[in-house]
């Protein structure tokens, strides 16, 4: 990220962002903000996370072991004392028998 006193330009953008109709994002990040009294970076990550939408809604078991691994590498804490929602039990029945049967 590039700034001056006027302007802010963006050199990269993550995947999730790239996803985004920022024509509709930006605006409300900016109102969002304007709300505020103080910038904090969890606040703004955490608006951020509310806000992005996802075209996917059901996952499969090898996207839901990377998600799951990428929290613990980065958000270790979050693994440790989850908040609720975050972590769901999985039915691994089906995959035990499956290994089973081989």
């Amino acid at each position: 990220m590039h700034t001056d006193a006027l302007h802010v330009t963006l050199r990269a953008v993550p995947l999730p962002l790239r996803q985004q109709n920022l024509q509709i994002l930006i605006p409300e990040l900016i109102g969002y903000l304007a709300q505020q009294n103080a910038f904090d970076v969890g606040n703004i990550a955490q608006w951020m996370a509310r806000n992005l939408t996802s075209e996917q809604t059901s996952w499969n078991m090898a996207q839901a072991i990377a998600l799951l691994a990428d929290v613990e590498r980065l958000c270790p804490q979050l693994v440790r004392t989850p908040p609720g929602g975050l972590l769901q039990p999985v039915d691994l029945h089906s995959a035990m028998n499956a290994l089973k049967d081989e």
